[in-house]
């Protein structure tokens, strides 16, 4: 019995000492969980990393592309199309007003400009006025006359006028008429093509003849001041190829002119 009893004490010990083995480990793990559950984790920083620096080489590639760009694309004159076969490049954005009194169009011909001529004749135009643009056309060894495509090249006459229904030049238009001499006569290897137009009012073969006409007429006062006949052509194209639409007297008013092409530099 004495020696039943030991056993059972000896058991109860080591019972008791694996239980409180047990507890300890028990209580730390839960320690150990409890602590990793209240420190948080250190973030992964790497991909926010990668994102930011593929964000900034995007950025990159995107200017240095506008930089190229910009630095490369020079800007372009553009010669706006002739409206149909025959008609002339004029550009639709030409400024200027109606005046209802004469039933003209007046062109705004730019800022005041000085051209001298090779015989030291100075003409006083505007900028942007036919003077100026056909001198610079004449002037510019670089640029050559459109043998291919001949509805290119046209310039209106800005100041150039008739009476309404006649082929009369009006007193003002003389002026324009002189400058034009005095330019060809700067340049005499030069030679021009007038074509006359019309709006849409009246029929269609009254207003060809009109324009005829009044071609015809601008060329007279052309070789009237010293231009060789062989240097002027005239044609007259009726209400074909206006410049703007008829149903407004201003457009009608841009419809009705004289315009010059260059055949030969």
């Amino acid at each position: 019995a004495g020696a039943a009893g030991a056993a059972g004490n000896s058991m109860a010990s080591a019972t008791q000492s694996f239980g409180n083995t047990m507890s300890s480990a028990a209580r730390e793990a839960v320690r150990d969980t409890g602590s990793a559950m209240q420190r948080p984790a250190a973030p992964a920083r790497w991909p926010w990393l990668v994102l930011l620096l593929l964000g900034l080489g995007g950025l990159w590639y995107f200017m240095s592309g506008r930089t190229r760009t910009s630095a490369t694309v020079a800007p372009v004159a553009v010669e706006a199309p002739a409206n149909s076969a025959g008609s002339p490049a004029t550009s639709a954005a030409a400024t200027g007003r109606y005046d209802e009194a004469s039933g003209n169009y007046i062109y705004e011909t730019g800022s005041p400009a000085e051209l001298k001529l090779t015989d030291g004749t100075m003409l006083s135009v505007g900028a942007n006025s036919t003077e100026s643009r056909l001198y610079n056309f004449l002037n510019d060894a670089s640029v050559s006359v459109n043998e291919t495509d001949k509805t290119q090249g046209w310039i209106s006459l800005d100041r150039l006028y008739f009476a309404t229904g006649k082929a009369t030049l009006t007193a003002e238009s003389q002026a324009q008429l002189g400058n034009l001499a005095s330019i060809l006569k700067a340049f005499p290897n030069a030679a021009i093509k007038l074509g006359g137009y019309t709006d849409n009012t009246g029929k269609a073969e009254a207003n060809l003849t009109l324009s005829a006409d009044r071609a015809n007429t601008a060329m007279q006062a052309l070789t009237g001041m010293g231009i060789a006949a062989n240097r002027v052509q005239a044609e007259g194209y009726g209400q074909e190829h206006p410049l703007a639409g008829n149903d407004t007297p201003e457009g009608r008013a841009r419809n009705r002119r004289i315009d010059v092409r260059v055949t030969r530099k």
